[in-house]
């Protein structure tokens, strides 16, 4: 097949990560100013899980980088601030009043009517109200995909924008957990942190297995070789539940002499989730990248996930973990081998006519 013939699918994958989200904006400033293109203005299909799928959305609207890197700032400053208040009014940590009121600025309307010239979707993970059960994944997408497999959403449900986006970035305690049709929703990444094995499997139902699939995943952070650096305030485990620990503390016992024991039954399975499925974005990378390796020829995959090193809490917006963050960034990006796989994307990018020969 010539590459006159070849059919390229340009397919995008955001994790989620909370305020570490900002990574994932600094690599993609970076890769825009090095490529000339804004790589997820050429996606055929994007997706994201939690403040991935904020992004991811966002991007659909072309909001660029710029005004991303500032809207999640200025959302974090107002909506991030622990309050004992935010216990009382809703059972969450930070506000999840101001989060909805920040996100209706951005994302008005329903999903079936959202940036129809594009298709995208965010992942969040759902069960029926006062189930037992265990949450399960769910796909909210603006667009109908009827071969969609092992995971629920596969009609489009025409909820407001900015509830879709809620329903994946719905971190346990965090913020409240959105309902709709009976269901209770919570954070995505939960489940599917890095929803990259969602987004090809999605790719080949909508696209077919006739393309060649060029897939960009863009992670949060990671430690190296699965080791987490040395904290003064955190340093026995990285479980999402510990990243919460210091903050909750303060409210915990608060919560137990409220109304809020009353839901202790959804709290319990909520934790039960969360303690099963420790947010290993890199262990998805792994299994993504052995799985792409046995498949044929017309996969082209590449992930972007910086080392990270400190610990940062998803709610962290402080200016010290913000500038870090920037400087693990910029060690990752200077790496011969990132520059590498930087300049293999760039060829594949002109090959396939998306960067001007």
């Amino acid at each position: 097949m010539t590459t006159e013939t070849k059919k390229f699918k340009l397919i995008v994958s955001l994790d989620g990560g909370g305020m570490k989200g900002l990574m994932t904006l600094f690599i993609l400033k970076y890769l825009e100013k090095t490529l000339g293109v804004d790589i997820c203005s050429k996606a055929d299909l994007l997706c994201g899980t939690s403040t991935g799928g904020i992004l991811a959305f966002a991007k659909m609207r072309n909001l660029s980088n710029e005004e991303l890197e500032t809207i999640y700032l200025d959302m974090g400053k107002i909506i991030m601030p622990f309050s004992c208040t935010n216990i009382f009014e809703d059972f969450s940590i930070s506000s999840t009043k101001k989060y909805k009121e920040q996100l209706l600025k951005y994302f008005p309307g329903n999903i079936m009517d959202f940036c129809t010239e594009k298709k995208g979707f965010v992942v969040s993970c759902y069960k029926p109200l006062f189930s037992k059960s265990h949450y399960e994944p769910f796909i909210f997408s603006n667009y109908e995909n009827k071969k969609r497999k092992g995971v629920s959403g596969r009609e489009i449900v025409n909820i407001p924008v900015n509830d879709a986006i809620r329903a994946t970035s719905g971190v346990p305690l965090l913020f409240q957990l959105p309902k709709y049709n009976e269901m209770e929703f919570m954070d995505g990444g939960v489940l599917y942190n890095n929803p990259v094995k969602l987004c090809f499997n999605e790719s080949r139902q909508m696209f077919g297995d006739e393309n060649v699939f060029v897939v960009l995943s863009f992670g949060t952070g990671h430690y190296k070789k699965n080791i987490p650096p040395k904290s003064p305030e955190l340093n026995k485990t990285s479980s999402p539940a510990a990243m919460f620990k210091k903050k909750l503390m303060e409210g915990i016992k608060t919560i137990e002499s409220t109304k809020l024991s009353a839901t202790s039954t959804n709290l319990n399975s909520m934790l039960k989730t969360i303690k099963s499925n420790v947010f290993d974005s890199h262990k998805t990378h792994l299994d993504a990248k052995r799985d792409f390796s046995f498949s044929p020829s017309n996969i082209n995959y590449f992930r972007f996930d910086p080392i990270i090193s400190k610990k940062y809490s998803l709610n962290d917006c402080s200016k010290d973990s913000i500038a870090q963050m920037r400087q693990d960034v910029d060690q990752y990006l200077s790496k011969e081998k990132i520059v590498k796989r930087i300049d293999e994307l760039k060829s594949i990018l002109i090959e396939i006519g998306i960067i001007p020969k």
